[in-house]
């Protein structure tokens, strides 16, 4: 066999990446647009310091995080139970079904309550 033959084309190849300059989209852009954050431009002007480790804390709107938690991890643990029991009772090996039906109850009231927890969040409390 004759390996030389195979070379050249990819010497070529690595020359030519080598030599190739640089793309459209990896060159800068002069115009870059700025990010308008209109709590940055408070504090800017403020006298206060905007630092919670300095005694002020911003203010952050209330949710329905805990509400909705506690309803997702209610609902979906009871489901976990069920559906838990259920598999284990069918199956073919007789045992004790508490330990598989508790731990599918606990795992599912910890997504259901992080998930609840997420979508309450999204809801502001009035005041």
């Amino acid at each position: 066999m004759d390996y030389r033959r195979g070379r050249t084309p990819s010497l070529v190849g690595v020359g030519l990446l080598i030599l190739a300059g640089s793309g459209a989209a990896q060159r800068s852009s002069p115009h870059f647009s700025t990010v308008h954050v209109p709590y940055a431009a408070e504090v800017a002007i403020s006298d206060k310091p905007a630092s919670p480790v300095l005694g002020v804390q911003p203010r952050v709107p209330r949710t329905h995080w805990l509400e909705g938690g506690l309803v997702g991890g209610v609902a979906l643990g009871i489901f976990g139970g069920v559906v838990g029991h259920a598999v284990c009772t069918n199956s073919d090996v007789r045992q004790t079904c508490t330990g598989p039906t508790l731990g599918s109850a606990v795992l599912g009231a910890g997504v259901g309550f992080v998930t609840g927890a997420l979508i309450g969040g999204q809801f502001p409390k009035r005041e």
